[in-house]
Protein backbone atom coordinates (compact mmCIF):
# COMPACT_ATOMS: atom_id res chain seq x y z
CA UNK A 1 0.00 0.00 0.00
CA UNK A 2 1.28 3.63 -0.94
CA UNK A 3 2.15 6.19 1.61
CA UNK A 4 -0.11 8.80 1.70
CA UNK A 5 2.38 10.85 2.70
CA UNK A 6 4.03 10.28 -0.70
CA UNK A 7 1.33 10.69 -2.56
CA UNK A 8 0.59 14.41 -0.78
CA UNK A 9 4.19 15.12 -1.59
CA UNK A 10 3.76 13.64 -5.52
CA UNK A 11 0.79 16.33 -5.94
CA UNK A 12 2.44 19.46 -4.27
CA UNK A 13 5.23 18.66 -6.74
CA UNK A 14 3.04 18.35 -9.60
CA UNK A 15 1.06 21.10 -8.97
CA UNK A 16 4.05 23.39 -8.31
CA UNK A 17 5.55 22.07 -11.96
CA UNK A 18 1.73 23.49 -12.95
CA UNK A 19 2.09 26.50 -11.47
CA UNK A 20 -1.35 26.44 -9.91
CA UNK A 21 -0.20 27.57 -6.86
CA UNK A 22 -1.24 30.68 -4.90
CA UNK A 23 1.72 33.49 -4.06
CA UNK A 24 1.94 31.41 -0.27
CA UNK A 25 1.95 27.99 -0.94
CA UNK A 26 4.46 28.89 -4.28
CA UNK A 27 6.83 30.42 -1.40
CA UNK A 28 6.48 27.47 0.77
CA UNK A 29 7.37 24.78 -1.97
CA UNK A 30 10.19 26.76 -3.09
CA UNK A 31 11.61 26.52 0.93
CA UNK A 32 10.71 22.87 0.87
CA UNK A 33 12.78 22.97 -2.88
CA UNK A 34 15.79 23.50 -0.87
CA UNK A 35 15.27 21.11 2.43
CA UNK A 36 13.16 18.34 1.44
CA UNK A 37 15.34 16.26 -1.45
CA UNK A 38 12.49 14.01 -1.81
CA UNK A 39 10.38 16.85 -2.95
CA UNK A 40 13.08 18.22 -5.13
CA UNK A 41 13.01 14.93 -6.83
CA UNK A 42 9.50 14.62 -7.49
CA UNK A 43 9.75 18.26 -8.81
CA UNK A 44 11.98 17.22 -11.25
CA UNK A 45 10.77 14.03 -12.39
CA UNK A 46 7.38 16.10 -13.03
CA UNK A 47 9.04 18.39 -14.79
CA UNK A 48 10.86 16.23 -17.29
CA UNK A 49 7.25 14.00 -17.33
CA UNK A 50 5.34 17.53 -18.24
CA UNK A 51 7.96 19.60 -20.19
CA UNK A 52 8.35 17.32 -23.51
CA UNK A 53 4.75 18.46 -23.86
CA UNK A 54 5.15 22.13 -23.60
CA UNK A 55 8.11 22.40 -25.75
CA UNK A 56 7.11 20.03 -28.60
CA UNK A 57 3.21 21.68 -28.50
CA UNK A 58 2.60 22.73 -32.65
CA UNK A 59 2.11 26.21 -32.97
CA UNK A 60 -1.08 25.63 -35.18
CA UNK A 61 -4.50 25.15 -33.48
CA UNK A 62 -6.16 21.70 -34.39
CA UNK A 63 -8.58 22.16 -37.06
CA UNK A 64 -12.71 21.44 -36.92
CA UNK A 65 -12.50 18.01 -37.88
CA UNK A 66 -10.21 16.73 -35.42
CA UNK A 67 -12.23 18.16 -32.83
CA UNK A 68 -15.53 16.59 -34.30
CA UNK A 69 -13.28 13.47 -34.09
CA UNK A 70 -12.32 13.89 -30.33
CA UNK A 71 -16.09 14.70 -29.87
CA UNK A 72 -17.45 11.80 -31.48
CA UNK A 73 -15.10 9.69 -29.26
CA UNK A 74 -15.23 11.56 -26.20
CA UNK A 75 -18.71 12.90 -25.76
CA UNK A 76 -19.80 16.56 -25.98
CA UNK A 77 -19.91 16.80 -22.16
CA UNK A 78 -16.67 15.11 -21.45
CA UNK A 79 -15.13 17.26 -24.11
CA UNK A 80 -17.04 20.71 -23.43
CA UNK A 81 -14.95 21.06 -20.41
CA UNK A 82 -11.63 21.36 -22.22
CA UNK A 83 -11.12 24.93 -23.61
CA UNK A 84 -10.12 24.52 -27.49
CA UNK A 85 -6.62 25.23 -28.15
CA UNK A 86 -5.84 28.80 -29.43
CA UNK A 87 -3.08 29.54 -31.89
CA UNK A 88 0.10 30.39 -29.80
CA UNK A 89 2.75 32.45 -31.59
CA UNK A 90 6.12 30.47 -32.58
CA UNK A 91 8.92 31.53 -30.14
CA UNK A 92 12.18 33.02 -31.23
CA UNK A 93 15.09 32.33 -30.20
CA UNK A 94 16.04 28.60 -29.42
CA UNK A 95 13.54 26.08 -27.32
CA UNK A 96 10.37 27.37 -25.48
CA UNK A 97 10.49 28.78 -21.93
CA UNK A 98 8.95 25.52 -19.74
CA UNK A 99 7.08 28.20 -17.24
CA UNK A 100 5.74 30.26 -20.18
CA UNK A 101 4.24 27.37 -21.87
CA UNK A 102 2.50 26.17 -19.18
CA UNK A 103 1.46 29.80 -17.42
CA UNK A 104 -0.37 30.05 -20.97
CA UNK A 105 -2.74 27.05 -20.45
CA UNK A 106 -2.19 23.97 -18.67
CA UNK A 107 -5.78 22.59 -19.87
CA UNK A 108 -4.59 23.69 -23.38
CA UNK A 109 -1.89 21.15 -22.87
CA UNK A 110 -4.24 18.25 -21.92
CA UNK A 111 -6.08 18.96 -24.74
CA UNK A 112 -3.64 19.13 -27.56
CA UNK A 113 -2.65 15.58 -25.82
CA UNK A 114 -6.29 14.25 -26.97
CA UNK A 115 -5.52 15.38 -30.25
CA UNK A 116 -2.53 13.67 -30.22
CA UNK A 117 -3.90 10.65 -29.88
CA UNK A 118 -6.78 10.94 -32.60
CA UNK A 119 -3.94 12.38 -35.19
CA UNK A 120 -1.94 8.73 -35.17
CA UNK A 121 -1.76 8.10 -39.14
CA UNK A 122 0.84 5.07 -38.21
CA UNK A 123 1.01 2.04 -36.28
CA UNK A 124 4.38 1.81 -35.59
CA UNK A 125 5.11 3.87 -32.07
CA UNK A 126 8.31 5.39 -30.39
CA UNK A 127 9.79 3.90 -27.40
CA UNK A 128 8.29 4.73 -24.11
CA UNK A 129 10.62 7.11 -22.84
CA UNK A 130 12.27 6.34 -19.12
CA UNK A 131 12.11 9.03 -16.21
CA UNK A 132 15.68 9.23 -14.41
CA UNK A 133 16.66 10.54 -11.18
CA UNK A 134 19.83 10.25 -8.97
CA UNK A 135 20.07 11.40 -5.74
CA UNK A 136 23.80 12.62 -5.88
CA UNK A 137 25.00 12.51 -2.04
CA UNK A 138 28.05 14.22 -0.56
CA UNK A 139 31.13 12.20 0.95
CA UNK A 140 29.09 13.18 4.32
CA UNK A 141 25.91 11.78 3.85
CA UNK A 142 24.24 14.79 3.05
CA UNK A 143 21.96 15.56 -0.16
CA UNK A 144 23.98 17.99 -2.44
CA UNK A 145 22.25 17.74 -6.34
CA UNK A 146 19.16 15.98 -7.84
CA UNK A 147 19.71 15.15 -11.36
CA UNK A 148 16.51 14.24 -13.33
CA UNK A 149 16.38 13.15 -17.03
CA UNK A 150 13.74 11.89 -19.86
CA UNK A 151 14.99 9.88 -22.53
CA UNK A 152 14.54 10.85 -26.14
CA UNK A 153 15.00 14.45 -24.88
CA UNK A 154 17.75 16.67 -24.85
CA UNK A 155 17.00 18.46 -21.24
CA UNK A 156 18.83 17.27 -18.14
CA UNK A 157 17.37 18.85 -14.87
CA UNK A 158 19.78 19.43 -12.21
CA UNK A 159 18.55 20.97 -8.28
CA UNK A 160 20.91 21.94 -6.13
CA UNK A 161 20.03 20.99 -2.61
CA UNK A 162 23.45 20.92 -0.89
CA UNK A 163 26.08 23.97 0.49
CA UNK A 164 27.83 26.27 -2.15
CA UNK A 165 31.46 25.65 -3.32
CA UNK A 166 34.50 27.03 -0.93
CA UNK A 167 35.43 29.97 -2.72
CA UNK A 168 37.81 29.67 -5.74
CA UNK A 169 36.10 25.86 -6.07
CA UNK A 170 34.24 25.17 -8.86
CA UNK A 171 31.73 21.68 -8.92
CA UNK A 172 31.85 19.66 -11.98
CA UNK A 173 29.77 16.78 -12.87
CA UNK A 174 30.89 13.52 -14.40
CA UNK A 175 28.64 10.94 -16.12
CA UNK A 176 29.54 7.08 -14.63
CA UNK A 177 29.70 5.00 -17.49
CA UNK A 178 29.17 1.73 -16.98
CA UNK A 179 31.92 -0.03 -18.49
CA UNK A 180 34.07 2.20 -15.80
CA UNK A 181 35.21 5.90 -17.34
CA UNK A 182 33.73 9.07 -16.60
CA UNK A 183 32.59 11.49 -19.06
CA UNK A 184 32.15 15.40 -18.29
CA UNK A 185 29.31 17.04 -18.43
CA UNK A 186 29.50 20.40 -17.24
CA UNK A 187 30.26 23.12 -14.10
CA UNK A 188 27.14 22.84 -11.73
CA UNK A 189 25.48 26.34 -10.30
CA UNK A 190 24.95 25.40 -6.72
CA UNK A 191 23.02 28.79 -5.81
CA UNK A 192 20.00 27.98 -8.84
CA UNK A 193 18.53 25.25 -10.68
CA UNK A 194 19.62 24.71 -14.21
CA UNK A 195 18.79 22.81 -17.57
CA UNK A 196 21.47 21.63 -18.81
CA UNK A 197 20.63 21.08 -23.13
CA UNK A 198 22.63 17.88 -24.62
CA UNK A 199 23.26 16.92 -27.77
CA UNK A 200 22.10 13.88 -29.20
CA UNK A 201 25.36 12.27 -28.41
CA UNK A 202 25.24 13.50 -24.61
CA UNK A 203 21.90 12.36 -24.69
CA UNK A 204 22.32 8.97 -25.00
CA UNK A 205 25.10 8.86 -22.81
CA UNK A 206 22.91 9.70 -20.32
CA UNK A 207 20.73 7.87 -21.51
CA UNK A 208 23.31 4.86 -20.98
CA UNK A 209 24.26 6.23 -17.70
CA UNK A 210 25.34 4.07 -14.14
CA UNK A 211 25.02 7.75 -12.55
CA UNK A 212 26.81 11.14 -11.50
CA UNK A 213 29.76 12.08 -9.59
CA UNK A 214 30.49 15.51 -8.45
CA UNK A 215 34.83 17.05 -8.31
CA UNK A 216 35.55 19.87 -6.96
CA UNK A 217 38.13 21.80 -8.99
CA UNK A 218 40.09 24.97 -8.82
CA UNK A 219 37.34 27.60 -10.82
CA UNK A 220 39.00 28.97 -13.57
CA UNK A 221 40.87 25.94 -14.72
CA UNK A 222 39.94 23.68 -17.67
CA UNK A 223 38.64 20.65 -17.37
CA UNK A 224 40.13 17.34 -18.74
CA UNK A 225 39.16 14.19 -19.77
CA UNK A 226 39.15 13.21 -15.52
CA UNK A 227 38.50 14.81 -12.97
CA UNK A 228 41.58 17.41 -11.37
CA UNK A 229 40.15 17.30 -8.07
CA UNK A 230 38.68 15.42 -5.17
CA UNK A 231 34.93 13.07 -6.07
CA UNK A 232 32.76 15.28 -3.41
CA UNK A 233 29.66 13.33 -4.05
CA UNK A 234 27.93 10.37 -5.97
CA UNK A 235 24.60 9.24 -7.06
CA UNK A 236 23.58 6.46 -9.05
CA UNK A 237 20.36 6.67 -11.55
CA UNK A 238 17.16 5.24 -10.94
CA UNK A 239 13.97 4.90 -13.19
CA UNK A 240 10.43 6.61 -11.61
Amino acid sequence: MSDPRDEARDLNAAEHVLGVEDADARAASQARLRNDPAFAADVEAWEARLGPLAEDAPAEAPGAHVWTRIEQATGDNVIAALPRPAAKPVASGKGVNFWRGWAMAASAVAAAALVGVFMLTTPKMAPAPHHMVAKVMGMDGKPDVVVSYTTGTKNLMLTPVGDMPPKGMTPRMWLMRKDGSVMLVGDVDMAHPERKQLNPAMADEVAHAKGVMISLEEAGRQPGRKPSGPMVAKGMFSLV
